[in-house]
């Protein structure tokens, strides 16, 4: 088994600062939190890999969701990458319980539909955020955010622009913090979601961390292209349901 890690509406007051947690601790010895670190190819290989096996699948997705091919592929690798971050962290660390559970979430034949509302590790939700030059805000969607009440103690956030060869990881964010981000439509969906500004998330759950010379520092199409191959094995050796 490779190591590919290196591994509008009514506003809300602002969340309180969390108390800062030891720098770049782990979360029960799997989730490194706090910091950045490297990315290999590969991961972003079996991502897309994954994210395009999502795609493809998805026959249920919204209407109003469809960006178009390139666009939903886009969002489908990186919602990959973060989940396929955590999934191999903890195969890393042999963390079986986590591992078997994520085996059984990761990819649906179905489509997304079957996953929404999954809680991603047991009691934590993994959110990517792609890092867009645009993109100022850091959202969650209002209404899973409410029906995973009782399903979910924390977040976790991976930062990365798309093919990165570095990502930023958050400390776990709880899921009542959340809550208390101001509430409003965000984009083209309107669909309300919980917002809060970039910065104050990164001084709240990864302070020191910056984001552009992550963005410059991209690997480029041949460094992906060159290990699908071994991603696709990969993926098809630990995710039975993409067989």
């Amino acid at each position: 088994m490779p190591d590919i890690l290196t591994m509008f509406g009514k506003r809300k007051p602002a969340p309180k600062p969390p108390s800062p947690p030891e720098e770049g601790r782990m979360h029960d010895g799997y989730l490194p939190l706090r910091k950045i670190v490297p990315i290999k190819p590969l991961l972003w290989a079996c991502a897309w890999h994954l994210g395009e096996a999502r795609r493809r699948s998805n026959r249920n997705r919204a209407a109003h969701r469809d960006r178009g091919r390139s666009l939903n592929q886009q969002g489908d690798t990186l919602g990959a990458f973060g989940e396929l971050f955590a999934f191999f962290s903890a195969l890393k660390h042999k963390r079986t319980d986590i591992v078997s559970h994520m085996r059984r979430h990761l990819y649906h034949p179905g489509g997304g539909a079957q996953t929404a509302d999954t809680v991603d590790i047991p009691g934590i939700d993994i959110k990517t955020f792609g890092c867009e030059a645009h993109k100022s805000r850091i959202a969650t969607n209002a209404q899973s955010h409410r029906h995973l009440k009782g399903k979910l103690d924390f977040y976790y956030f991976v930062l990365a622009p798309l093919w990165g060869r570095e990502a930023i990881v958050s400390d776990l964010v709880p899921w009542q913090d959340v809550s208390d981000w101001e509430e409003y439509p965000l984009g083209t969906y309107d669909d309300p979601s919980y917002n809060i500004g970039l910065d104050a998330f990164r001084q709240l759950y990864c302070p020191g961390a910056s984001l552009f010379g992550m963005r410059a520092n991209c690997y480029g199409p041949a460094d992906i292209s060159t290990h699908k191959g071994k991603a696709r094995q990969l993926l098809f050796s630990q995710i039975p349901t993409l067989r």
